[in-house]
């Protein structure tokens, strides 16, 4: 696995900038937008802080970009998210699809070792695009993808791995299949394959494979 050092300044860490050892992870992700917001980290002060409030209790916060992206591709490391897997990033991107690289950082600061998860090398997928994004961005969390027959939080909708489909969750019984949803989350089922089989695959959630069931 090839290792290389970088020396970079992080405005979201507050050590100093020092050498750091970066490792590849993935080699080149190709990802496609899902979502993009907001999250607030809490600050002492909003002296110098950009996009900084003050809550009505008198504590601050700044607002942090968030993106969520969904794994297409992943070629290049044995440690590649798979296809179908969730990654958030604290930078704001404004292309749909991009490509990047995957890398572990770890770096020794005032407070002991700090390390992270970091795309790197952030470009749109279109070369003829105008749009330059940021180059190395934090990635705050990564959601792998769900495998057949196993279930997801509702924040992880979609999150199924390749040739998987998110599909509704339902209790058995005789009532409407709105009635027989449960909340809160979402099963990954072969659905579309032409076979009605598992335990998530039934005419409410998967009619196609299971049109007389």
């Amino acid at each position: 696995m090839t290792k290389w050092v970088l020396v970079f300044l992080l405005a979201a860490w507050s050590a100093p900038a020092c050498a750091s050892e970066a490792v590849a992870v993935c080699q080149e992700l190709t990802l496609e937008v899902q979502g993009r917001g907001f999250y607030e980290r809490e600050i002492d002060s909003c002296d110098g802080i950009k996009n900084c409030h003050e809550r009505p209790d008198g504590s601050f916060y700044y607002e942090v970009p968030d993106t969520r992206f969904k794994v297409i591709e992943a070629e290049g490391g044995a440690e590649c998210p798979a296809k179908g897997s969730l990654l958030d990033i604290s930078e704001e991107v404004s292309s749909d699809q991009i490509r990047a690289s995957l890398v572990a950082i770890t770096s020794m600061g005032p407070d002991g070792i700090v390390s992270g998860m970091m795309l790197d090398h952030i470009r749109p997928m279109d070369p003829q695009s105008p749009v330059k994004e940021v180059s190395l961005a934090s990635v705050t969390h990564i959601v792998p993808c769900g495998k057949k027959d196993t279930t997801m939080g509702s924040g992880a909708y979609d999150a199924c791995c390749e040739g998987l489909m998110a599909v509704g969750v339902f209790a058995e019984g005789e009532t409407s299949c709105e009635e027989r949803q449960l909340s809160g989350g979402y099963a990954c089922a072969a659905c579309g394959d032409g076979l009605c089989e598992g335990p998530y695959e039934n005419s409410c959630s998967c009619v196609q494979d299971c049109p007389g069931q």
